[in-house]
């Protein structure tokens, strides 16, 4: 029914947030809290689920620099775990 689907959506939700925020965590190289585009392209070759991740995506070096930037809509240079 709607509702057992409804609250499948979210628990499986809830997990996808869950383990993006341990993937944002070893991406954090400097542990500040907030992601830099150097930090992405050093995971991108240091972090395999992070590089497993983009290529699910179909994401580039290229595509990651405006991944990044579409993101960081105000301009910071950094991204937090909420964007």
């Amino acid at each position: 029914d709607v509702t057992t689907r409804a609250a499948d959506l979210e628990r499986q939700e809830k997990h996808e947030k869950w383990v993006l925020g341990k993937l944002f965590n070893k991406i954090d190289l400097d542990g500040s809290g907030s992601l830099s585009f150097e930090e992405l392209q050093a995971a991108v070759d240091r972090v395999p689920e992070f590089r497993h991740w983009l290529r699910v995506l179909e994401v580039d070096g290229r595509e990651l620099r405006r991944l990044f930037q579409m993101i960081d809509y105000m301009g910071s240079g950094e991204i937090g775990p909420k964007e």
